[in-house]
């Protein structure tokens, strides 16, 4: 990891993105860039700033310029800034791809009642296409680093690619992967394959000698289930995968996904199945 790109807006949830960011870019020795998207005329004082009377009605540039004078002495290695002009999430991933971008870390949630902070309405566009790892993160959520890290595994063909990365981060971090094999359904050729590929999954583990704990559940929300499963754990990460494939009870198709990136308090990883190891 050499690169860590985090979207601002200056909604409470991207400068609590950036402090997360980095801390996991001084574990790893990895540079921050802060990437501020233009998408409309008026520019109003940013709620990070309201209370700052000298700064009303200053430019981007000057606030983003602030974050920098207040952020940079916490950075082990470099603290940049772009700002560019279009549609927000596009031109998120256009600047990931464009510029090896090895993580996106942002929020989930922009300042509530306003159109001028956008993090919260694009965070799944994002998820959804870019081309590296990202990482959402709600407001509150503060670690130093990454001890616990929940993997769900279900029934769908693309759930263990997420693994091998997986396994790389927890490796990085010495932390210890809780694999979930989770269900939805009783049925008994949907619960051997899943209890199958958790098995699977916990050999790969042991080959690896990565910390470990496995489990079965079964509920009527998998998402949910994940999340509170997280929650009891005190978890600092949830992988995932978008697109999980096509079979009927596949984990975090569509809606699913989109659940867990807007409503868990648990920062999430997510992959899409393009982005995973082979």
């Amino acid at each position: 990891m050499k690169n860590i790109l985090v979207p601002l807006d200056f909604s409470a949830d991207s400068i609590n993105a950036l402090e997360h960011a980095i801390r996991l870019a001084n574990t790893t020795e990895s540079n921050v860039v802060m990437l501020h998207v233009v998408h409309y005329k008026n520019f109003e004082t940013p709620f990070y700033f309201s209370d700052l009377e000298d700064f009303k009605g200053k430019t981007v540039n000057d606030y983003i310029n602030l974050i920098l004078y207040r952020y940079q002495p916490q950075v082990n290695q470099n603290l940049t800034y772009q700002i560019v002009e279009g549609n927000v999430s596009r031109e998120i991933v256009k600047y990931a791809e464009d510029n090896k971008i090895d993580y996106i870390i942002m929020g989930t949630h922009g300042a509530s009642g306003s159109d001028s902070y956008w993090i919260g309405s694009n965070a799944y566009k994002v998820v959804s296409n870019a081309t590296c790892p990202v990482v959402t993160i709600r407001n509150g959520f503060m670690r130093d680093r990454i001890n616990k890290i929940v993997l769900p595994i279900d029934a769908s063909k693309n759930t263990r690619r997420k693994l091998p990365f997986t396994a790389d981060m927890a490796a990085f971090f010495d932390a210890e992967i809780h694999v979930i094999g989770v269900t939805e359904t009783a049925m008994s050729d949907i619960l051997k394959r899943v209890e199958s590929w958790v098995k699977q999954t916990d050999e790969y583990l042991e080959q690896r000698q990565i910390k470990h704990v496995t489990m079965m559940l079964q509920g009527s929300n998998i998402t949910e289930m994940t999340i509170d499963y997280a929650k009891s754990i005190d978890a600092d990460l949830i992988a995932i995968m978008t697109e999980q494939g096509e079979h009927p009870v596949s984990l975090l198709m569509g809606a699913y996904a989109q659940h867990m990136v807007n409503n868990s308090p648990i920062p999430v990883l997510t992959l899409r199945p393009t982005l995973a190891y082979q």
